[in-house]
């Protein structure tokens, strides 16, 4: 049972439990990324799976965790050379924050400003990150642009940019809010047959937004330039927006997801929001990683990625981002920015019953931002979740112990690692760097379109068929295997805050020539 007891063996527990994490932080450029089969064979083997009658206690427990648990369980978040997926680490100002989090277990349901400081934190965690991705302009009166708010993941944060898109679009043409009265009615009201949905492209959270949200993936339009499949082609946009009968959300992908490209330059972006005001569209930016650009240096081997990011702020109705990507806080936290705040108010307002009256009082938006024309907005009724994590108080405390200066040398780090591999490999006649770009006649320009994100193939197709176990297999770094133009590929994603640049990159280095080298050699592997 639970007992009080728990409560006093709990201090010598917690300082077995901080012993273990020390132990994993100070050995994690030295480990092996992913645990040994025999670790995670021996470790599937003393799982519980059956609910035990009285429990085996506290103790007891924590020792099942820290013993057979913790040790199968990869170092993804610890290690600079994790390479899957876009997964940052966590800082450790994010780190202890979290714990904090985890033991005050703060709901931010509803905000109540006298009795928790948490809204408070949450409303300087979105201004300093708004000012770190410089998106903290003022409208002439003096309020914010941009209105932020923290969100589950770029996932969320994209079904939210998508849902404000649905409801923009179709009140434009007179409709009532479709979240109030259906798609089928609002469409009618508009006198329109579907939503579609333009990108390039696409990350999986688009195509499922659009399901979610009633209008279907086949509503989903890929409309990426040949040989270019990342890059939105607004000729075929232009075509798409010009249907008398249709309205449009347009989604760029600003940091393709298997690619790493931007999808669109600074003058095609300008010409895009001509468009998207032309036939009534709204414009979505998901940038989930990309959108970190904008707090890289004003530097020339930084110009094009800047560049391409230099206007979002002017043109987007609404931004993705993640945290929990590059701006290294816990999983699972993102943020949406965006332009129209009352649309949120629109989609996920609750009916006021008299119970909701009762246990929701009028309360502020993150940033205390009352929503134009409709009075102050409850977190409730702008956010998908009646109960969240105090998930800002991470991101508050990373982004006040490193300010901008550490977040710059940070990214700076990462984009040199992620050039240095990829100059590497477009050297080396092992490998393939891709994507291929004939349009870019030097290395150089190649690397500069690089930001964090890399894939390459092996020549050698033999090679390349088992060219992922073979580097996962090396211990030295995690990469992930996609299929590009029809071929299997590797995907490196570099995004962790603990890169050290030249270190990383030998041991990344060496690892892809010791694989190379060994089935040159005709070594087998099984």
């Amino acid at each position: 049972m639970i007992s009080q007891s728990d409560e006093k063996i709990l201090p010598e527990l917690l300082t077995a439990v901080s012993s273990s994490i020390l132990t994993l932080l100070q050995s994690a450029r030295t480990r092996d990324i992913l645990p040994a089969p025999e670790k995670l064979a021996s470790a599937a083997s003393t799982l519980t799976s059956t609910l035990p009658k009285e429990g085996q206690g506290l103790a007891s427990t924590t020792h099942h965790l820290l013993s057979d648990i913790v040790p199968a369980v990869s170092s993804s978040s610890l290690s600079s050379r994790y390479f899957g997926f876009v997964t940052g680490g966590v800082t450790p100002a994010a780190r202890l924050a979290d714990y904090i989090v985890s033991t005050l277990d703060e709901c931010l349901a509803v905000r109540i400003p006298n009795d928790t400081i948490a809204s408070n934190v949450e409303h300087c965690a979105i201004s300093m990150l708004s000012e770190l991705l410089y998106l903290d302009q003022k409208n002439k009166d003096g309020s914010d642009v941009w209105t932020g708010s923290f969100t589950p993941g770029s996932s969320t944060s994209n079904l939210y940019g998508i849902a404000s898109g649905r409801e923009h679009v179709l009140q434009l043409r007179g409709a009532r809010a479709p979240s109030a009265v259906g798609l089928l009615h609002s469409f009618q009201a508009a006198g329109i047959r579907e939503v579609q949905l333009l990108c390039s492209m696409a990350h999986p959270s688009i195509i499922k937004a659009a399901s979610l949200l009633g209008l279907g993936r086949a509503a989903v339009k890929q409309l990426g330039i040949m040989g270019k499949p990342w890059c939105l082609d607004l000729e075929a946009v232009e075509r798409e927006l010009s249907k008398k009968d249709v309205a449009n959300i347009v989604s760029v992908g600003m940091g393709e997801v298997n690619s790493g490209k931007l999808g669109i330059t600074q003058s095609e972006l300008t010409k895009l929001r001509e468009l998207c005001d032309r036939y009534k569209a709204w414009l979505h930016v998901d940038a989930a990683y990309g959108i970190f650009i904008r707090a890289l240096p004003n530097l020339p081997e930084y110009q094009h990625l800047k560049s391409c990011m230099k206007y979002v702020h002017s043109v987007a109705d609404s931004i993705t981002g993640d945290a929990h990507k590059l701006l290294n806080v816990p999983f699972d936290s993102g943020f949406f920015f965006t332009r129209h705040p009352g649309l949120l108010k629109d989609i996920f307002a609750v009916p006021k019953t008299d119970f909701s009256r009762f246990a929701i009082p009028p309360v502020y938006f993150s940033r205390s931002t009352p929503v134009p024309g409709s009075g102050p907005a409850n977190p409730t009724d702008v956010n998908i979740q009646n109960a969240r994590r105090f998930r800002a108080l991470p991101a508050y405390a990373t982004l006040a112990a490193y300010g901008r200066e550490g977040y710059t040398d940070m990214l700076v780090r990462q984009v040199s690692l992620a050039r240095g591999i990829a100059s590497w490999l477009h050297d080396h006649s092992a490998y393939e760097l891709l994507p291929t770009m004939p349009d870019l006649r030097s290395k150089e320009s190649l690397l500069e379109t690089v930001f964090i994100l890399i894939i390459f193939r092996a020549t050698d197709e033999d090679l390349n068929e088992s060219l992922l176990k073979r580097i996962n297999e090396t211990g030295k770094l995690y990469a992930q295997g996609i299929i590009w133009e029809e071929k299997r590929a590797i995907r490196c994603a570099i995004a962790n805050w603990s890169v050290h640049v030249e270190e990383d990159l030998a041991i990344v280095t060496g690892a892809l020539e010791g694989v190379a080298a060994r089935h040159d050699s005709g070594h087998l592997y099984y």
